[in-house]
């Protein structure tokens, strides 16, 4: 067992990182939800998650079964992204979608 976390489960000190994928998993299923005051909650948590942890995963964006969050730092999925089945989304990635204009 790491010295760390034995020392953390000994003082009372939560895992940061088990409770942003708790609480990124709490936004997910919130706004799948279709009534209005669940999807005023997913943002609330969403909200949160961004000070807290620096982690920006948007609620509306299409999750598949069983994401795992490894560590919070940092990642961001945007607005339309779309994220398979069984994936772990590691520190500092970002997955957006951005739409350039050619207009001349």
């Amino acid at each position: 067992m790491n010295i760390v976390y034995f020392l953390r489960r000994i003082i009372g000190i939560p895992n940061l990182d088990v409770e942003g994928n708790r609480l990124a998993n709490k936004s997910f299923k919130l706004y799948s939800k279709k009534d209005i005051l669940s999807r005023i909650k997913a943002f609330r948590v969403y909200n949160k998650m961004q000070i807290k942890y620096n982690c920006s995963l948007h609620p509306h964006a299409q999750y598949g079964e069983d994401i795992v969050v490894v560590h919070t730092a940092g990642i961001r999925i945007g607005y339309s992204s779309i994220i398979g089945n069984r994936c772990k989304l590691y520190p500092y990635c970002h997955l957006m979608a951005s739409e350039k204009n050619n207009k001349k």
